[in-house]
């Protein structure tokens, strides 16, 4: 791997990083494509983007102890237990090409929502029936 290839991969890990510093999340969804427009291995990527999440996550941590809600906490963490087990699972068994494609339609559509959410839910709060009779 050359230096130059070295400073692009710190660039995309350092602006998602940033991204979740941010905004609370987006780290992976930044990150992953542009290491995939590297040309780095999906499994090297994944882990990469997972070391760097959980640096940032303990710093976050560590930063504000205080203000943690231990209810949520312990719901976030019998999900992770349960989660991470499941998505290495599919990360080993499944082709890169279908999970890559998954996540590719996955944000094509969580886009799409997002830009049309606002649209939507305004259809929704609008009266079927005038009441002024």
């Amino acid at each position: 791997m050359t230096i130059s290839s070295i400073i692009l991969v710190v660039a995309a890990v350092f602006i998602g990083a940033l991204m979740r510093t941010m905004f609370g999340f987006g780290e992976a969804i930044v990150s992953m494509p542009l290491l995939a427009l590297l040309h780095i291995p999906l499994n090297t990527s994944v882990s990469l983007i997972g070391l760097a999440g959980l640096t940032v996550a303990s710093l976050t941590v560590v930063s504000g102890w205080r203000h943690i809600e231990r209810s949520v906490l312990i719901r976030l963490a019998a999900s992770t237990v349960i989660g991470i087990p499941a998505g290495l699972a599919l990360l080993h068994y499944a082709p890169s090409m279908i999970i890559t494609s998954a996540l590719g339609v996955f944000l094509i559509a969580y886009g799409g929502y997002s830009l049309l959410k606002q649209r939507l839910f305004q259809a929704v709060d609008k009266p079927l029936l005038n009441s002024k009779g």
